[in-house]
């Protein structure tokens, strides 16, 4: 909701995580974009695995834990973190990201749709 300044508020520390970066590729000394991006890709989890509970079918691309993604046709892992990475594993990260997300959509989706037409 708030375009190119979204964040993601951590409730327990009443902190906000930036999900936009201040420019250029590596932020050094910055590292509340990386915090905001493993957020993002743990409350992803967190709705994966609620998902889960209910739905036994459901299953994602891209498995995530801790900050990475894994690929399973490759075995590699890549990180959301833009500190200590390249820009070809991070962009690989943001699509394996953006493709779970967008498989939850879709879900998410097809869930309501069902409902309404029913």
């Amino acid at each position: 909701p708030y375009g190119n300044f979204s964040y993601i508020k951590v409730l327990a520390e009443n902190k906000e995580l930036p999900l936009y970066g201040s420019g250029g590729f590596k932020l050094i000394w910055d590292n509340k974009f990386d915090s905001g991006m493993a957020a993002f890709l743990e409350c992803l989890q967190q709705f994966k695995e609620e998902v889960e509970h209910g739905d036994s079918g459901f299953c994602l691309p891209y498995e995530m834990e801790k900050g990475k993604i894994l690929d399973r046709s490759t075995g590699n892992s890549y990180s959301v973190k833009m500190q200590f990475n390249s820009e070809e594993q991070w962009t690989k990260a943001m699509k394996y990201m953006l493709t779970n997300l967008k498989w939850g959509l879709a879900w998410v989706t097809s869930k309501y749709t069902s409902k309404s037409s029913s």
